[in-house]
């Protein structure tokens, strides 16, 4: 497996698949090794013979599990921001082909229908995701998730906000228990509002619903208090959320962000020694 990555990233396509095909020979890991194969090659712009190899090596297995953990995987890739554009696209293209199969299986899926959108947000494409999520909303409406993603995208996009925050507020009324989520959005909104008070008490109250097993939604919303209490002057207790942050999702897009407002505070991420003044 290993050396079909090093000969994928030289180019040397055929050579690189069988040793991908030679690595599940008497191997008990065949999602794990053929998703990786899978990502190595989409990552370097071979988005056919990626699809390809997926295809043929996980044919026995049932149809929706394997198509639902290839979309996963071209998500995990879509977050990586150093991808050029034209594997992004290509990544996002695919994603696309694989949840429109999905939902012609299951086409009220409420994972399936969001991936939808939010492939369109990986790929810059805002405005098309926008108007996605407002068709959903408008096939089932009694989806209170719906509501909160449409609400978090117009926060992201910091446009319609006090529309959002009728969505969102909505969203908690219909399902409180999802105020991990929920409230993290309305915070965002209220950030974006210029309401650094009522920004702070919401997404703390989210927080403090929150767990370590909530992973990267925690490391978002502890990044959002971040910037909430920097905007107010705070910066030892801003630092002290983005270096959590960071902890939280140290390889993904909130860990990333919250080292680089560090960085903006002059200070260094990695920094053990650190005291607050």
């Amino acid at each position: 497996f290993w050396e079909g990555r090093n000969l994928v990233s030289r180019g040397e396509v055929e050579p690189a698949l069988k040793q991908f095909r030679d690595s599940l020979n008497g191997n008990k890991q065949t999602w794990y090794y053929t998703l990786g194969s899978f990502r190595t090659l989409l990552r370097n712009g071979h988005g056919k013979v990626a699809d390809d190899l997926l295809r043929s090596q996980l044919a026995g297995f049932e149809r929706t599990a394997f198509l639902n953990e290839a979309a996963k995987t071209v998500f995990s890739l879509l977050h990586e921001p150093e991808l050029t554009r034209e594997i992004r696209a290509a990544a996002g293209r695919l994603a696309g082909r694989y949840i429109a199969e999905l939902l012609q299986r299951d086409p009220l899926d409420f994972w399936f229908r969001t991936q939808r959108a939010e492939a369109e947000v990986l790929m810059g494409e805002n405005e098309a995701a926008r108007v996605r999520y407002a068709d959903e909303i408008k096939k089932t409406p009694w989806e209170p998730g719906l509501y909160n993603n449409l609400a978090y995208l117009l926060s992201q996009m910091n446009v319609d906000v006090d529309r959002g925050l009728e969505l969102v507020r909505d969203a908690l009324r219909r399902e409180p228990s999802h105020g991990t989520y929920y409230l993290d959005t309305e915070g965002w909104l209220l950030y974006r509002k210029g309401d650094l008070k009522g920004a702070e008490q919401k997404i703390s109250a989210s927080i403090a619903r929150a767990s370590l097993g909530f992973g990267d939604s925690l490391a978002e919303a502890v990044y959002h208090l971040g910037v909430v209490v920097n905007g107010q002057g705070r910066k030892d207790e801003a630092y002290a959320h983005f270096r959590f942050a960071g902890f939280v999702d140290p390889f993904g897009r909130y860990g990333r962000l919250a080292r680089a407002e560090i960085r903006k505070l002059g200070l260094d991420p990695y920094n053990l020694d650190w005291k607050p003044e």
